[in-house]
């Protein structure tokens, strides 16, 4: 997810002065009988939970998305 992140960065203008450093995590859950991917991002320094997404599937492009709404 961090390589994909730094490769597209231009795309996402981010904000360097609100938060420093940002982890991005996906978790794949089974729910009776389907798979769901669970995306969740992260502030490092205040442990604040920033952005939470699930969606049926864990595509690059789900992957994306999520970055861009974060």
């Amino acid at each position: 997810m961090r390589q994909w992140y730094h490769y597209l960065a231009h795309l996402f203008d981010p904000d360097p002065d609100y938060r420093s450093t940002v982890t991005i995590d996906e978790t794949k859950l089974k729910v009776e009988e389907a798979e769901i991917s669970v995306w969740v991002a992260v502030d490092v320094e205040t442990f604040e939970v920033i952005h939470i997404k699930v969606s049926p599937g864990g595509s690059v492009l789900d992957a994306l998305l999520f970055v861009k709404q974060v």
